[in-house]
């Protein structure tokens, strides 16, 4: 695979479900890869209450997931006629699990600088149960994130629902070269200055602006030292079960569905209305759904939610997108649909089948960070951090103590 210096493209299968802790929905799984895009470069899956079990918050089961590894591998490669395909990372956080496949030319030729990454945003905005995982890498000087989560739940938590994209955009960090020219010094005081300080924030803000913009960094280099965040990729893709919901009454609801009224159930939608007033994905991109809401039915069946609660429709699951405005750039979607035909979840799947354009330059072996290199880094930026924040410290594994405890109890 050849990628010369002017822009090109990778075709790409996202998808998104929610499988409510039901793993026989793997042998559904050729059902929902299939109406994708014939021989995509990419196939990213992202799985929500994939293990909810109390065992998941402490340790991940690498005995399921491989099965859906191994299942997902095999189904591509039976039905490919352009090369074979491997897993090129994973990352779970207790239910959330996001699997990124590659054609194995891309892997050995093209893509460098892979790395995963997860944050909790649930019980004490620490645990597991919410937030998202991640998986990020480099092909030529363009980077690459796709970012899998569970946001929090219900109608009138759409704040708190804001407050989670916002939390794992500042706190998933990355260990590759995107922000190598930071200084170590520079991050290592800006992580230290004092939270109440303003002014000594606004200053280490300017100082971090101003060592990006005096230092330029060879652009297709292995990571060294630095902290990459999700804002700082060139082309975001992310999704999951976002949790914004519809908001109108059951019977309005039901009839728009009834006549298939997409777009007006997408006028309502909760995310819809906070992108638009700006408050939340700011520059991302989604096509309105043209199908019905994928949440919640009945397992078993297509019917929605029968029980005392009744809770209403909604577009839970989503697949959104960013992309620079910079000449070079583009993404063009092929076909965005959910699977209705799977009723083992009280989710239907989603799925986005897109070509991306961009300007990239072709080198050899994916650059991948160690774990020496990652704990190294960790443990002397968290040993300045401790020095000044002990109080806080404590009071964090006070909350993680007490958080799970309270989950265990109540759970038992």
């Amino acid at each position: 695979m050849t990628f010369p210096e002017s822009s090109t493209s990778l075709t790409v299968f996202a998808g998104s479900w929610n499988i409510n802790d039901n793993h026989k929905t793997l042998g559904a799984l050729h059902q929902w890869l299939n109406p994708g895009l014939s021989n995509p470069d990419l196939v990213v899956l992202g799985f929500q209450e994939f293990d909810s079990s109390k065992d998941a918050y402490f340790e991940n089961n690498a005995k399921t997931s491989g099965l859906w590894i191994d299942e997902t591998i095999s189904l591509l490669n039976r039905a490919s006629t352009t090369g074979t395909y491997s897993l090129l990372s994973s990352s779970q956080l207790v239910g959330m699990l996001i699997l990124v496949f590659a054609k194995d030319t891309l892997i050995q030729e093209s893509i460098t600088q892979v790395d995963a990454s997860m944050v909790g945003t649930g019980l004490g905005r620490i645990l597991g149960n919410k937030g998202a995982v991640a998986v990020r890498f480099n092909i030529g000087s363009t980077s690459f994130v796709f970012i899998n989560s569970h946001f929090n739940a219900h109608v009138p938590n759409v704040q708190r629902r804001n407050e989670d994209f916002r939390d794992i955009c500042q706190r998933m960090l990355f260990f590759s070269d995107v922000n190598s020219d930071i200084p170590r010094a520079t991050v290592e005081d800006l992580l230290s200055r004092p939270s109440q300080d303003e002014d000594s924030v606004i200053q280490a803000q300017n100082e971090f602006q101003c060592a990006r913009s005096t230092y330029t960094a060879p652009p297709v280099q292995p990571s060294t030292d630095g902290l990459t965040r999700i804002g700082d990729h060139d082309v975001i893709v992310w999704l999951g079960d976002l949790n914004y919901r519809v908001e109108l009454d059951r019977a309005d609801l039901m009839t728009h569905i009834a006549e298939e009224n997409w777009g007006k159930l997408y006028a309502h939608d909760q995310l819809n209305r906070e992108m638009a007033a700006g408050r939340v994905f700011q520059g991302f991109t989604e096509l309105v759904p043209a199908f019905p809401p994928t949440y919640k039915f009945d397992i078993g069946t297509n019917n929605y939610d029968s029980s005392k609660k009744q809770r209403n429709p909604a577009f839970c699951d989503r697949v959104l997108w960013r992309i620079p405005t910079a000449p070079g750039y583009a993404l063009q979607p092929s076909i965005f649909d959910s699977l209705r035909t799977l009723c083992n979840s009280d989710h239907k799947p989603v799925f986005l089948g897109f070509c991306v354009s961009f300007p990239a330059a072709r080198f050899a072996g994916p650059e991948r960070v160690s774990p020496q290199k990652k704990t190294g880094y960790l443990r002397s930026i968290f040993a300045s951090y401790l020095r000044k924040h002990s109080v806080l410290v404590v009071t964090v594994t006070f909350v993680i103590s007490f958080s799970i405890c309270h989950l265990l109890l109540t759970s038992s």
